[in-house]
């Protein structure tokens, strides 16, 4: 009986005491994105899963851009990216681990990308397909032109995702924050936006949640 006893108030203490089920955003699957060489994306991102979708506000796209002695006229694949800049190759393999969809992690995806001086862009997407252009001049989204983020005070020599030479001038680095400039050379300079996306929510306490990034690609600014 005493025994009977100690089962059920143990069972009472797990039942009165409860732990809240841990919020998981569903990361935008690698196969949803295709890749033309590197001026063009589909994106299509899904709606929320049911059991989530009260917490769920919007995907969003964090980027860089890397300055380049590199003019690269093909799809960016892993093995290319130290080509265009050694940072980033080494923002790459530090993200990398944190897209894995195979492997768990406890890094706020907000921090991760804030530490390698990624920003986002002003829009929040919506479940939605979206046609990422870079052919175009100026780069559009689904028509509209690119802006860089808000956030990036006053840069130089505006908002727009082009080659310029404002951009990566070094007397214009402080105002260009969201530039990775480059490590050596002196001929021609291109430019280049690594971009990734995530979904984006809010849990019970108010904070900002994030599923896993995904890695949308590199493309090459006209």
């Amino acid at each position: 009986m005493k025994k009977l006893l100690y089962i059920l108030g143990i069972t009472v203490v797990f039942l009165s005491c409860g732990v809240d089920d841990y919020i998981y955003l569903e990361q935008v699957d690698r196969s949803e994105i295709t890749i033309t060489l590197n001026t063009l994306a589909t994106v299509r991102l899904p709606p929320p899963p049911q059991r989530v979708e009260d917490y769920f506000r919007n995907y969003a796209i964090y980027y860089r851009i890397y300055v380049s002695g590199n003019l690269l006229e093909v799809t960016i694949e892993e093995g290319m990216l130290s080509t265009v800049n050694s940072y980033l190759y080494s923002d790459y393999s530090t993200i990398q681990p944190y897209t894995n969809p195979d492997t768990s992690t406890s890094t706020n995806v907000g921090t991760l990308f804030t530490n390698r001086k990624y920003y986002t862009l002003d829009t929040q997407f919506l479940p939605g397909t979206y046609t990422i252009d870079f052919g175009q001049d100026p780069p559009v989204i689904n028509g509209n032109p690119i802006q860089r983020s808000s956030a990036v005070y006053n840069p130089a020599p505006d908002r727009l995702f082009r080659n310029q030479t404002d951009l990566y001038s070094a007397e214009n680095a402080s105002r260009n924050s969201d530039v990775q400039p480059t490590t050596g050379g002196s001929g021609p300079m291109y430019t280049y936006v690594a971009m990734y996306v995530v979904a984006v929510g809010v849990s019970d306490n108010y904070s900002t949640i994030y599923s896993k990034p995904t890695f949308i690609g590199v493309f090459r600014l006209p």
